[in-house]
């Protein structure tokens, strides 16, 4: 690992250059250190390097992937129908 996170997670440091694009430096900046400090408003990992606090999972809020159909938004509705069925 380098002294630079920059270089240790180049995809982060490119979304991070993006977010503080869009929603500005100093919003962006305060959720990561805040992250740092132990909140839940930043998470990232690439290369095994971690930073920030992961949030919670609520198990309520998740959905299991066989849940999920992967598909052309535009299928007839019959291909969905033997889905619904089941449940």
């Amino acid at each position: 690992m380098s002294k630079s996170l920059r270089t240790d997670m180049p995809t982060v440091a490119t979304w991070i250059d993006d977010l503080r694009s869009v929603f500005g430096a100093e919003c962006i900046n305060t959720a990561i250190k805040s992250g740092i400090a132990g909140q839940p408003t930043f998470y990232a990992s690439e290369n095994g390097i971690i930073v920030g606090t992961r949030a919670p999972l609520a198990p309520e809020k998740t959905i299991s992937l066989t849940d999920v159909h992967i598909g052309p938004f535009n299928a007839p509705a019959a291909q969905h129908s033997s889905r619904v069925k089941g449940k």
